[in-house]
């Protein structure tokens, strides 16, 4: 379930009915831009927002990690003939697609996710379940339904934006247009509360001692720290600090090209974040991927990072041991067949193989 909650399948009927909205702690996260802020939660608002998702054509990504696997959803509106034809009143459909296993690097989380998704094979096995990643399954949006499946729907009927006359290519093409035209002129997007100038991206040496201390706008627009736009605009500014002549590429006598002096830019330094302070950033951003790398590791084999190279050391111990046993023991046993056959003792054979496993530690 959402949030991390859980219940077993004998009591969910009565968590869901109870306590499903109690106990929640409020996740303190920005409203999606595509919520307004004057939003009413009632069923009218939320179909509309389902209308014009199934319009957009977005696809969301669903991830159960109880049972290892993720999925595409994408919203179908049910077409007017097979509405008549079939007298199937619902208004969307879900469709399923994309399906992939996303099992946990743990291996006893990993265990549990496979003994899930097989009972729930086994339970839905007359039912649509997803099986094969080429697979995709329609499910109705059962609440959404027209009141008549025999005749045209009246849209004075409903409080909400109905699917039906959408349907003609005609109409769906002027509604994509005025929403493509609202979209654009909503002005230039706003810059966040807590800006900070230095991205969470690497960030070539030549730029790091050119970074804005104030907000980037090109063409009336906010630029994103660590966007395209702001690498563009780095580049200009970059090159705004070099002589015009030393534009085109020169090469000395020996062939090999000969770099650029930068005009220097002290006047304006005051503009800019000092260069320092760019370097920490860049080097804590590196010793955090190298953490998490070590972290995702760490899972992988099945530990933490604080114990992970003891782990790896022991495993790498085991490992050169076993190979070392591998290739020690042949010729230790055709050394004694040979001993036996010649009748030679094997004293200093049996000597040199307790001193071979005690070094091992085998």
């Amino acid at each position: 379930m959402s949030r991390h909650r859980s219940a077993c399948i004998i009591h969910q009927r009565t968590f869901s009915k109870t306590h499903i909205f109690k106990n929640i702690k409020k996740k303190h996260e920005p409203k999606s831009e595509h919520i307004p802020t004057d939003f009413i939660n009632d069923k009218s608002s939320h179909t509309n927002l389902l209308y014009y998702r199934w319009l957009n054509g977005k696809s969301k990504r669903i991830t159960s990690r109880r049972l290892g696997i993720s999925y595409d959803s994408n919203i179908h509106a049910r077409d007017p003939s097979t509405t008549f034809k079939q007298g199937n009143r619902h208004m969307y459909q879900k469709c399923l697609s994309n399906f992939q296993y996303n099992l946990s690097p743990n291996l006893w989380t990993q265990k549990r996710q496979n003994i899930c998704f097989k009972r729930t094979c086994r339970c839905h096995a007359n039912i649509a379940f997803y099986l094969l990643k080429s697979q995709y399954i329609k499910v109705p949006v059962r609440h959404l339904l027209y009141k008549h499946s025999d005749s045209i729907p009246n849209a004075d009927d409903y409080p909400f934006l109905v699917p039906y006359f959408t349907m003609d290519s005609n109409h769906k093409k002027q509604i994509m247009t005025k929403l493509t035209q609202a979209s654009s002129s909503t002005g230039p997007s706003a810059p966040p509360n807590n800006y900070n100038p230095i991205p969470d991206v690497f960030i070539p040496k030549k730029y790091r001692d050119i970074i804005p201390k104030d907000l980037i706008y090109m063409n009336d627009r906010y630029v994103t720290p660590g966007s395209r736009e702001w690498f563009t605009y780095m580049y200009n500014v970059d090159e705004s600090y070099y002589p015009p002549e030393s534009r085109t590429p020169r090469y000395n006598a020996k062939g090999k090209y000969v770099a650029r002096t930068p005009i220097y830019r002290s006047e304006v330094v005051e503009n800019y974040v000092p260069s320092h302070i760019v370097e920490k950033s860049q080097l804590r951003r590196t010793e955090k991927l190298k953490a998490d790398a070590l972290t995702k590791e760490a899972a992988y084999h099945g530990t933490t990072s604080k114990y992970y190279n003891s782990h790896a050391n022991i495993v790498r111990s085991v490992t050169n041991a076993s190979n070392s046993f591998h290739e020690c023991m042949p010729k230790y046993l055709a050394k004694r067949q040979q001993n036996h056959e010649f009748g030679f003792s094997n004293a200093t054979l049996d000597k040199n193989l307790n001193k071979f496993l005690k070094n091992n530690n085998i």
